[in-house]
């Protein structure tokens, strides 16, 4: 949709993927920017003053809305033709550690078949900043963190906190992902503390139905599989890791 600020998607809790995409989205770009990512820019819009129909659905969007920019880039053919050209390498290393610590099956995740992918690359931009170099733009982050919906059932388990699987990786990045920047990746999620976690929950408007005993539940969700993944990611992503607190 067309806005004074640019082109954009606007998201309504009316669609089929409910309130718990809407959640999803916005801790997912708050947590992604924090970690360095370009993520496009985002916003609740909390007051829609005409009618805005749902496409390919009936209704229309009402507020509180999720709303994220348009942005120009192109998705990778499955080569190293953007990834060698990057601004920043270090990306690869950050989307990877960001994908597998909010659980984002809907870009890159493995299969229980070894080395085939469930790829979705229309999830990943690669903005043109010329000199033919790129830079990683992530989108579209309504399928996080829980399989089903954001309760306390599922932001306990521990068979979700402690997944093991690697989520991001995608096979063209391999021979890009160094392990100071996996170190720095880490380094990055784990900057995220409790009081940032804290802001970003309570950001979620209450129209999302997220209460007050699954925002604790979701904080501790992150603290405890960041906890998880500092022990356990860089081991994944390279052969010889660098030790923690190493400079």
């Amino acid at each position: 949709m067309a806005t004074d600020a640019g082109n954009g998607y606007l998201k309504g809790a009316e669609s089929p993927a409910g309130a718990t995409a809407l959640i999803s989205e916005l801790v997912a770009a708050e947590i992604g920017t924090l970690m360095g990512l370009d993520i496009p820019a985002f916003a609740i819009v909390s007051a829609i003053e005409i009618d805005i129909p749902m496409i390919g659905h009936h209704g229309h969007i009402l507020p509180p809305a999720f709303f994220s920019k348009h942005i120009e880039g192109v998705p990778s053919d499955g080569t190293d033709e953007f990834v060698r050209r990057l601004d920043d390498p270090n990306d690869l290393a950050r989307l990877i550690t960001f994908d597998t610590w909010i659980r984002n099956s809907d870009r890159c995740f493995p299969t229980e078949v070894e080395g085939i992918y469930n790829l979705n690359r229309d999830n990943l931009l690669f903005e043109t900043l010329g000199d033919r170099l790129y830079r990683l733009a992530p989108i579209d982050h309504s399928h996080c963190i829980v399989d089903v919906q954001f309760d306390t059932a599922e932001l306990t388990d521990q068979a979700l906190i402690r997944d093991e699987n690697v989520y991001g990786f995608f096979p063209e990045f391999r021979p890009y992902i160094s392990a100071g920047a996996v170190a720095d990746a880490v380094r990055a999620m784990q900057s995220i503390n409790r009081a940032a976690l804290d802001e970003i929950v309570n950001s979620v408007p209450p129209e999302w139905g997220l209460g007050a005993q699954e925002r604790l539940d979701l904080v501790s969700f992150f603290e405890q599989r960041a906890d998880f993944l500092a022990q356990t990611l860089p081991m994944k992503l390279v052969e010889q890791p660098l030790l923690r607190n190493m400079p």
